[in-house]
Order: C-alpha cells, then sequence, then structure tokens
C-alpha cells in the first residue's frame, strides 16, 4: 500500500482518497494510475491518498476520521470508457466477507460500527475491457484517465 499524506494533522477538510486495483492487470490499474497522478499534482492540504491492491478492513479507521472519503477504482459493466461518479451509503453489514469482496459500502459500514460515524463518500470508477495480465490500459481507458483525473482532483479542491 503507498501513502501519500499532506499535512497529515487531523482537523477540518481532511479528505481521504482510496485508489484501489491491481497495476499489473490491464485496465484494473486504473486506481493506482489515478492515485499516482493526484500525488504528482500535490493534493491540497490535509488530504491522504491510498493507493492499495484491494480494501481491506483496516481501511475503516482513517475512514472514520475524515470528512470526505472518495474511492476510484475501473469496473467491468458499462460502456468501455465510460467515467461514473456515484455517493456512497453503509452497506448492511459491518462485517466483511472473506476474500476480495470488501467493498465502499462495507468499509462505510465497518467506520459506523467500530467508530460510530462515518463521512460522505463518493465512488469514481471507469469501465474497462482489458483485464487481463499485463500493465497496458485498453485504448478506451486510456483516452479518458486525465478526464478522471481532472474530476476527482475537483472534487478535492472544490469541498475544502
Amino acid at each position: 500500500m503507498t501513502v501519500h499524506d499532506r499535512n497529515g494533522t487531523a482537523g477540518g477538510g481532511r479528505r481521504l482518497v482510496i485508489c484501489f486495483g491491481n497495476p499489473l492487470c490491464g485496465d484494473d490499474g486504473v486506481g493506482w494510475h489515478i492515485g499516482r497522478c493526484l500525488e504528482e499534482k500535490k493534493p491540497p492540504a490535509h488530504t491522504r491518498i491510498v493507493v492499495c491492491h484491494q480494501l481491506t478492513p483496516d481501511l475503516a479507521e482513517p475512514i472514520s476520521r475524515s470528512e470526505l472519503v472518495v474511492f476510484v477504482d475501473a469496473r467491468l459493466k458499462g460502456r468501455p470508457g465510460e467515467v461514473t461518479c456515484i455517493p456512497l451509503v453503509p452497506g448492511e453489514s459491518p462485517l466483511p466477507p472473506i476474500g476480495h469482496a470488501v467493498t465502499p459500502p462495507t468499509l462505510l459500514a465497518l467506520s459506523r460500527w467500530l467508530y460510530g460515524k462515518f463521512p460522505p463518500a463518493q465512488m469514481y470508477s471507469l469501465t474497462g475491457t482489458r483485464f487481463n495480465p499485463g500493465d497496458v490500459f485498453s485504448p478506451e481507458v486510456e483516452c479518458v484517465l486525465s478526464t478522471l483525473v481532472a474530476l476527482v482532483w475537483r472534487c478535492l479542491t472544490t469541498t475544502e
């Protein structure tokens, strides 16, 4: 897991960006790419960027200390190259299933259950077509990566 923390003290305006996926499986590396691009742009103060392979229960703690959480990932369903942003709410159960099935709503529920609170959250995702081994993005994903970076960046800089 890679963590980039600007002015890592707790406090007002704290934002958390969790970018996840597998950079060795084509379009599944979208989260990693976006996380690295955001790090290069020097995120606003009180912004923490976490880049990881998969969501794990330990992320519930930093989620509970945030005022906004943004998740970034690739998805299979939808029109190739389509970018979506949806608001998230906690899932039904705070207990994460075994395996790769920890989802953003599960993490929000776990944050609420363990720490008594959860922040507003959004999920930015990009529909991919190439999820086989390799580090090359599909043409549909490649041509909208900068748009996704700009959308997440705008979310971080307009919610201060």
